[in-house]
């Protein structure tokens, strides 16, 4: 029905090397307990992946209300759950955009929704520790999942690295769904069943940058949501992507609150049309293009 969806990637990994004047740029831009929250971290792999992230939001909420980088305030609920607090002049434009951050390995991802709420999630599909067995791994995980998701994963072989694969689509798709509805990590991770085509649980390098819709089902304490809506696929050999699509009416108190808040306390619009199956395209993004060109070009005079 003609209302947008954003969805966005930056590889934050071993690729990306700021020099010390590009990293003060960047965290320059963030407020201040931003700044904090990215610098406690103690691995400079994970600084970097919280910086991405938070330039990688800003970037995509300025695009979606046409404004230069840096004039969006986010606020984040209780749960930690980003959303647009403010705009210039309280514009009203756009009353249920929301979107969602998730990092993982060296990615760095943004979906966002102007009228469905949504969330994502990115995870690594190796092996977490190097040469780790998967059955001796997924020992610790029984109950996260299943007897059907078991089966789904069990199908498509015997070796380690397909079951790994299989199993963190599967994980990705219940982190996704967790941080649409705005739980954080409070629901029980087997009260969702999904149910996904089968092609999609296994490695296909020629569909990397492609989420693929309308090939999972979910069930929520057994009883099928055909309201919601999944997107899955790979954005590398190593990374796989999940979006959780559904109505807006489905978000936790505290993110209605604001959601209200915004929209001048409107009703939530209705759910969208049945979509389509198909394929959305990946927009991947180097970091000076999240900036424009003003400061795009700051950033490469900084090298």
């Amino acid at each position: 029905d003609g209302r947008m969806s954003w969805r966005y990637a930056v590889n934050a990994g071993e690729t990306w090397m700021p020099s010390q004047n590009q990293w003060d740029l960047l965290m320059g831009l963030q407020p201040h307990e931003e700044r904090q929250r990215i610098s406690r971290f103690h691995f400079k792999k994970d600084a970097k992946l919280a910086l991405a992230g938070r330039t990688l939001l800003q970037h995509a909420a300025c695009k979606a209300f046409n404004q230069p980088f840096g004039m969006i305030v986010f606020g984040r609920t209780a749960e930690g759950k980003p959303f647009v607090k403010q705009l210039e002049g309280d514009r009203r434009d756009l009353p249920w955009y929301n979107l969602n951050l998730s990092h993982h390995g060296s990615w760095t991802v943004v979906a966002a929704e102007e009228a469905r709420l949504v969330g994502v999630d990115v995870m690594t599909v190796t092996a977490p520790r190097k040469g780790e067995d998967a059955e001796v791994f997924f020992n610790d995980f029984v109950d996260c999942l299943t007897c059907d998701e078991w089966k789904q994963i069990r199908k498509v072989g015997r070796d380690s690295a397909s079951l790994f694969f299989a199993f963190f689509v599967f994980w990705a798709l219940k982190e996704s769904y967790i941080k649409a509805v705005g739980i954080g990590l409070g629901l029980t991770l087997s009260r969702m069943e999904f149910d996904v085509e089968e092609n999609i649980l296994h490695h296909r390098p020629e569909s990397y940058g492609i989420l693929y819709k309308q090939s999972v089902k979910m069930k929520l304490d057994g009883v099928t949501r055909d309201e919601w809506r999944f997107e899955v696929g790979q954005i590398d050999g190593e990374h796989v992507m999940a979006v959780a699509c559904g109505p807006l009416t489905a978000a936790i108190p505290s993110f209605m609150r604001e959601l209200r808040g915004r929209s001048g306390d409107q009703e939530p619009p209705a759910p969208q049309q049945e979509d389509t199956p198909g394929e959305v395209q990946l927009r991947i993004v180097e970091i000076r293009e999240l900036l424009g060109r003003e400061l795009g070009d700051a950033y490469e005079d900084a090298k």
